[in-house]
Order: C-alpha cells, then structure tokens, then sequence
C-alpha cells in the first residue's frame, strides 16, 4: 500500500511545516501538494502497474490465483445446488409457518441458489420431494 500511495506522508509533512490539524487542514494540505497530473497512454498506466507488481512480487496475482482455487474448490454442482436451495427454503420458511405454498417455496430456493441452480433444477428437486414425502403417507 505504501508503495502505491506516498501522498499521506507528503500531507502529513505540509500539516507539520504549517502547523495545522485536523481533516480539513489535511484535505487543505492534500490540494496544496497535489502534483499536476499525467496524462499517460493505457499501455503506460498498465506497464507502470506491472512494473510495481514485479518490485512487491507479485501479490496481487497471488491473491487472484488463490482466490479461483477456492472458487473452483466450492463450485456447486446444479443438482446439489438444487438440493441445498430446496432444503433452505423449507427450514426458513417452515420455521415461521407450518403451512407455505409452493410458490414461497420455489421463490426462496431460487433466491438461496443465487444462478447456481435453474427454475428447472429446483422445480425438479422439489417435485422429488413432494413425490416422496406422498409415499410416506
């Protein structure tokens, strides 16, 4: 983060040499050292940043790489995503109610799969249990 932004000690020197405190100062401060800005191509901004990646190792790539192993590790399959959304949507709309209608149902599933399952998955999935909890009868 230093790295990136070296302005807050600059901000913090001009507060000192004026003998100012407080956020407006700083603000003041932070429009009074300002540097004119640079207008630079987007192939300059992008080899700076790969310039500052390369100094600090990398980490953001690190951090981006890891982050989609655990993506990929928790990926839900459609029909368990069915599944779990369907279970949801009974113990929390079962746990206020001892009756709901389907569609409260089907709708609080959905929203629990959020994209991970389809209406047709989880029309499916709720269908099986329907099936099976008439079985039992």
């Amino acid at each position: 983060m230093e790295a990136n932004s070296q302005r807050r000690e600059q901000v913090k020197e001009h507060m000192r040499a004026s003998g100012l405190d407080g956020p407006a100062a700083a603000q003041i401060a932070a429009h009074r050292t300002r540097d004119s800005k640079q207008l630079l191509s987007p192939e300059e901004v992008l080899r700076q940043h790969r310039e500052l990646a390369a100094q600090h190792g990398h980490q953001a790539d690190r951090v981006v790489a890891e982050a989609r192993q655990q993506v990929r590790q928790h990926a839900y399959v459609p029909d368990k995503a069915a599944q779990v959304s369907v279970t949801y949507a009974r113990d929390h709309l079962f746990e206020r109610s001892a009756v709901e209608n389907e569609r409260a149902i089907l709708a609080a599933a959905l929203g629990r799969s959020m994209g991970e399952a389809n209406f047709s998955q989880v029309r499916q999935e709720f269908d099986r249990r329907s099936r099976r909890a008439s079985s039992r009868r």
